[in-house]
């Protein structure tokens, strides 16, 4: 393929000089370099698209509501135990927080098996 295209791009004297090392150590010239790493870099997809990122921090806010739930719950067990508290933690809540992580890390497996 015949390269007429020229693109411009200004680098500071110390960015040019990593620039010319990494070029030679891989055995390229500087410009072929330059394209090489700007073409790879345009051509890249993203490890997560910004739907899946935001699908991701809402499992997390999920899992982190539920891990709060149960350390209460948990905590004020210790306390009862320990005679700190005289009545006995409801535990009503617990199926609830078991149904808040079944629910949180099914939709995470779902997330991270995603087709690229």
């Amino acid at each position: 393929m015949n390269k007429t295209a020229k693109i411009e791009l200004r680098v500071t004297p110390a960015e040019r000089h990593i620039l010319e090392g990494a070029a030679a150590e891989n055995g390229n010239t500087l410009s072929n370099y330059v394209r090489r790493a700007a073409l790879d870099q345009a051509q890249a997809r993203p490890f997560f698209r910004p739907d899946e990122i935001e699908a991701l921090d809402q499992v997390r806010e999920q899992i982190r509501r539920a891990g709060v739930n149960l350390n209460i719950l948990l905590r004020d067990m210790a306390a009862y135990e320990s005679g700190r508290h005289k009545d006995a933690p409801d535990f009503t809540e617990l199926p609830s927080i078991k149904t808040d992580f079944k629910a949180a890390t099914t939709r995470l497996r779902q997330l991270l098996q995603m087709d690229a």
